[in-house]
């Protein structure tokens, strides 16, 4: 009996730290009718975003990927994704960040349906089009966003029982207050440079009055051509307004609430970032109730804000005109995360605990041996994660303590 019991706690560990969750083989069968209602949805929203959009032709495109076009996008790179394995475990949406567009998700979309998740990838209002000025000047834009999330996320539940949510910076930001809202809907927030505070200059900025109608001045035009073929050249000092008064009506949320969750968090942050504060993503694990991970890329790796999300195959081909920046200057070119692979090996382990966990709620037959079968011990994974880079481990992994501790 013990011989049979040690057996199977190897098998989950393995699966657990290189496939995640397994699934029925009966499911291993491309879901049609499922896939053609998801990507019709999300067709149908962006028609009633920009008025003309249909899928795109493009040869490049792979078979497992249905894109989003329109002639209102800068380039088809900028347009909405979805990326859909044979047999999905989970549906997953990210968001992108301020001024950018699903590009920036693109590296961990490709990780995780490699890992047979549904990514849904879409495009926020205002956001990879030829003429932005109206839109990231719009005096609703901040429902806009909320809109979109929700009708994105109501396309997601639709699509599959277990959906989770996040994104890269502002993607971020957007995520977590739906997540918070609405914690019951989904199996996890996962934040890529999440944007949940500002330098200090910028919160106390946006608190001046008339603050929004000076920097509508300031931007002026809202250009979209600029070095990045999937990002504009600047950030308008309005959307960053914007951005900052979700941010605090998030924390408005948290402050109202004793303990806000229960709600998993997969956080990973570069503490070299410059735009995006670590401090908010540390306040925002300390104020949610659930069973979190953080992923710390260390100062000396010196990875900036954007640099989080890129790995060297996202960037191979990448047309960046690097004559229209200051090479010299922190930033300005792209680069790759050193720390991408260890970070993403972090991030499975994360989700696949999550679908553990809920799988476990539904069983509640399951005997106590089964059970500590499905907890991961988190010297284990690092010994895991070591042997298949072969490098240091440069990071730190922390797991909150409200439940079911990593042991030993």
């Amino acid at each position: 009996m013990r011989s049979s019991v040690a057996a199977g706690f190897w098998q989950f560990m393995i699966f657990l730290l290189f496939a995640g969750l397994s699934y029925d083989t009966k499911a291993n069968s491309f879901d049609n009718a499922r896939h053609n209602a998801t990507e019709n949805a999300i067709l149908d929203l962006y028609k009633k975003e920009w008025g003309a959009a249909n899928f795109c032709s493009n040869a490049e495109s792979h078979f497992y990927e249905t894109r989003i076009c329109s002639p209102l996008l800068r380039n088809e790179g900028n347009g909405p994704f979805i990326l859909s394995p044979i047999a999905p475990k989970a549906t997953v949406v990210l968001f992108h960040g301020l001024s950018d567009s699903p590009f920036y998700v693109r590296a961990i979309a490709e990780y995780l349906y490699q890992q047979d998740y549904e990514v849904i990838a879409p495009l926020l209002p205002g956001h990879g089009i030829k003429a932005p000025d109206a839109d990231m000047q719009d005096p609703n834009l901040r429902i806009r966003w909320y809109q979109h999330v929700d009708e994105i996320m109501q396309i997601a539940h639709t699509s599959h029982n277990n959906v989770f949510i996040g994104g890269y910076s502002t993607g971020g930001t957007l995520s977590t207050r739906y997540a918070i809202k609405h914690a019951q809907k989904v199996r996890g927030l996962l934040l890529f440079s999440g944007a949940m505070a500002l330098p200090g200059t910028a919160e106390t900025l946006a608190k001046v009055w008339g603050m929004k109608t000076i920097a509508k001045w300031v931007d002026g035009d809202y250009l979209s051509d600029g070095p990045h073929p999937f990002k504009y050249p600047k950030i308008g000092v309005y959307s960053a307004l914007v951005l900052l008064d979700v941010i605090n009506e998030i924390r408005d949320e948290l402050d109202s609430a004793e303990k806000a969750g229960p709600l998993a968090i997969f956080a990973a942050h570069s503490l070299a970032d410059r735009v995006t504060m670590y401090d908010g993503i540390a306040d925002l694990l300390t104020k949610v109730e659930g069973n979190h991970m953080q992923f710390k890329v260390d100062k000396e790796f010196d990875v900036c804000h954007a640099d989080l999300v890129m790995n060297t195959t996202i960037l191979i081909g990448l047309k960046f005109d690097r004559s229209r920046v200051n090479t010299a200057e922190r930033c300005k070119v792209p680069k790759a995360n050193p720390q991408f692979n260890n970070m993403m090996m972090v991030l499975s382990l994360f989700m696949s605990q999550q679908l553990v966990a809920q799988a476990s709620d539904e069983n509640v037959d399951s005997d106590s041996d089964t059970q500590n079968q499905g907890v991961v011990s988190k010297e284990a994974f690092l010994k895991e994660v070591h042997k298949n880079n072969n490098k240091d481990i440069n990071k730190d992994i922390t797991k909150d303590t409200n439940k079911n501790d990593l042991r030993n």
